[in-house]
């Protein structure tokens, strides 16, 4: 499970770090949907930002993780919704690939967009970068 947890108020978030592993898209997906849930968010917002945090995490874990790294991850309401961040140490930023039927990966970000999910790639100056994406309300 996700190795520590800041549960703070509402409207300011809570974050977590997580072992870059195969496990942790569904160690974010427990602790997204677990925090939101205490802070009363309905199901339907609530799957999708444990689809958002999967998504992201996974993509954080393919391709911006070196041996013995972790993932940041943060969730956080603010007035139009939900963010869900996450925080790897690969500065290359995600783009939304043109896709075909053939292709067998590559999906998640065009999930999001479809969902109506907002993102946005942040690069960090000091290496790597945070993905945030606002989950709107209703």
């Amino acid at each position: 499970m996700y190795r520590q947890c800041v549960a703070v108020p509402v409207g300011a978030g809570a974050v977590t770090m997580l072992e870059a592993s195969g496990r942790a898209a569904g160690e974010a997906r427990a602790f997204v949907g677990g925090w939101l849930r205490k802070n009363g968010l309905g199901d339907d917002a609530v799957g999708t930002a444990e689809l958002v945090a999967s998504e992201l995490v996974t993509n954080a874990w393919r391709h911006g993780h070196t041996r013995g790294s972790s993932i940041l991850t943060r969730a956080r309401l603010v007035e139009d919704g939900v963010v869900v961040s996450v925080t790897d140490r690969s500065a290359r930023l995600p783009v939304e690939r043109e896709l075909t039927l053939d292709d067998e990966g590559g999906r998640g970000l065009a999930i999001l967009t479809a969902l109506g999910v907002r993102w946005e790639a942040e690069p960090l100056p000091t290496g790597g970068k945070t993905v945030h994406a606002l989950i709107p309300h209703g």
